[in-house]
């Protein structure tokens, strides 16, 4: 699935800029699999269940991010790329 979003920040930059990521599969049962292009470089990604709780978070370092979901219980869950300002969130389903 490709998600695109075009969010505003607080600090009025455009977003949409930032707002080409892959996230595949969806619904996943092993890995989310995340691809993004060099502006999400040193970014915090982080995943939270449905009840607004931190799963999984990691600095991003390369184009693409792997989060092993194989132990993490069915449902619905939230992933949020952040950097400075500025975020995406997009829903992931984990499904075993």
């Amino acid at each position: 699935i490709f998600l695109k979003s075009q969010y505003k920040a607080e600090n009025d930059v455009d977003f949409k800029s930032f707002s080409d990521i892959l996230i595949y599969p969806n619904p996943a049962n092993s890995e989310i699999i995340i691809n993004f292009d060099s502006k999400f470089n040193n970014a915090v990604l982080t995943l939270y269940n449905i009840e607004g709780n931190p799963i999984f978070s990691k600095k991003t370092t390369t184009l693409q991010a792997i989060i092993d979901v194989s132990h993490i219980v069915d449902g619905i869950y939230f992933i949020k790329i952040h950097k400075g300002t500025n975020l995406v969130i997009k829903q992931i389903i984990i499904k075993h």
